[in-house]
C-alpha cells in the first residue's frame, strides 16, 4: 500500500485550520499501522519545510537529523528506491510503548529548508512509480501539504490511497469541567473532531490530540481515546488499501 497522507482546514470559519499537521498525522497513522505488525515508511514529501524530523526527535527525546539522513541524502546518493537503499537512509523510529511485537517505523524526512524541501518533493515526484512500487514491501505514508498541487498531483496519482484530514464540528456531550459550566449555565461548544477520508468513505475520527503525542510521546489519559481511534482508522484504511 502506498498512501498519501493531507490535512487541510475547513469551509467553516471556525475551523479554517487543520488541528493536526500532515506530518504528525502520517506518523501517528504509521505507528497504529506498525502497531498490527507491519513494516511502514514514512516519506515527508512536505515542501513547507516543516522540521518533522526535528519534531519527532524531541517528541521521543532521541538524536534525528535530517542533514544525516532522510530525503536529501537518499537523493544525493542518486540510488533507485528500492528497500536496502531507502532503509540505509532512513530513521528508524522508536516503537509506541515499547511494543516488542511491532512492525518497524522507518522515515524520510524532508530537508529543514524550504527550498530544500521543495527540491526534494520534485525528486520524488519524478520517482513516484518507485515509492509505489515500495508498497509491495512496506506500508508506505507520503505526507504533502494541504493543497494538491504539482509536483504532489504526481505522488498522489502514483498511490493506491489519498488519505485527507479536515476538522469539524464535534458532537460529544460536555463532560468534566466543561459539564460542570453547563451545570452552571456557561456551556461551551463540543471539542472538533478531525474526520479522516479516503476514497471518499470516513475512515475515522480523531478528537483533540497533540501533535506531539502522535509523533511518540507519551500520551496523557484523555489522549488514549484517540490513539484507538486512530488504530482503528488505520486498520480501516489498510483493508482498503489492500495491506493486511
Amino acid at each position: 500500500m502506498m498512501a498519501t497522507v493531507r490535512s487541510a482546514g475547513s469551509s467553516d470559519a471556525d475551523l479554517a485550520a487543520p488541528l493536526i499537521e500532515c506530518g504528525a498525522l502520517a506518523v501517528g497513522l504509521a505507528h497504529a499501522i506498525a502497531a498490527a505488525g507491519a513494516d511502514v515508511l514514512v516519506i515527508d514529501a512536505d515542501a513547507c519545510g516543516t522540521r518533522l524530523g526535528q519534531r519527532v526527535a524531541a517528541a521521543t527525546k532521541t538524536r534525528l537529523s535530517a542533514a544525516q539522513r532522510g530525503v536529501a541524502t537518499l537523493a544525493a546518493a542518486r540510488a533507485r528506491l528500492e528497500a536496502t537503499a531507502v532503509k540505509r537512509h532512513c530513521w528508524a523510529l522508536p516503537r509506541r510503548d515499547g511494543a516488542a511485537s511491532a512492525g518497524s517505523v522507518l522515515l524520510a524526512a524532508a530537508p529543514t529548508h524550504p527550498g530544500g524541501a521543495q527540491h526534494a518533493a520534485g525528486l520524488l515526484a519524478q520517482r513516484a512509480d518507485e515509492l509505489a512500487a515500495l508498497g509491495e514491501l512496506f506500508a508506505v505514508l507520503v505526507s504533502l501539504p494541504g493543497t494538491l498541487v504539482e509536483p504532489y498531483r504526481q505522488l498522489a496519482d502514483a498511490a493506491s490511497l489519498n488519505v485527507s484530514a479536515a476538522p469539524r464540528p464535534g458532537t460529544a456531550a460536555p463532560a468534566g469541567l466543561r459539564a460542570v459550566l453547563a451545570a452552571l449555565g456557561r456551556p461551551s461548544a463540543p471539542d472538533p473532531l478531525t474526520e479522516l477520508r479516503a476514497g471518499g468513505d470516513v475512515v475515522g475520527l480523531v478528537g483533540p490530540v497533540r501533535d506531539s503525542v502522535l509523533l511518540g510521546a507519551s500520551p496523557r489519559r484523555a489522549e488514549r481515546g484517540q490513539i484507538e481511534a486512530l488504530r482503528t482508522a488505520a486498520a480501516r484504511l489498510c483493508r482498503i488499501g489492500g495491506k493486511r
